[in-house]
């Protein structure tokens, strides 16, 4: 298992409760893969640094848990098939 960092950036004219499904989701992959220390951490509606398609700002969620690196494979997948969301970035923690 290793640990591992997730920030996602969810189009922010979503409602909340869409915002809450988006984060359930990807809490419910990691779960099934028997991810450990699942810890959410939301930070709201942020400024981007530059426009992302009309966009300029995102609701940011940053997620901190450790899991199989093989199944980081499966979470980028469900990751890229998500169409409310803006960006990802899955970073390994030292």
């Amino acid at each position: 298992m290793r640990s591992y960092e997730l920030m996602i950036i969810i189009k922010p004219d979503l409602p909340e409760s869409e915002v809450k499904k988006v984060t359930d989701k990807v809490k419910e992959y990691l779960t099934k893969k028997t991810a450990k220390k699942v810890k959410e951490d939301i930070w709201g509606k942020r400024n981007l640094a530059y426009k992302i398609d009309k966009y300029s700002e995102g609701y940011y969620v940053v997620l901190n848990f450790d899991l199989n690196p093989d199944d980081c494979v499966g979470l980028k997948e469900l990751l890229n098939l998500e169409e409310s969301l803006l960006r990802h970035m899955t970073t390994i923690v030292e």
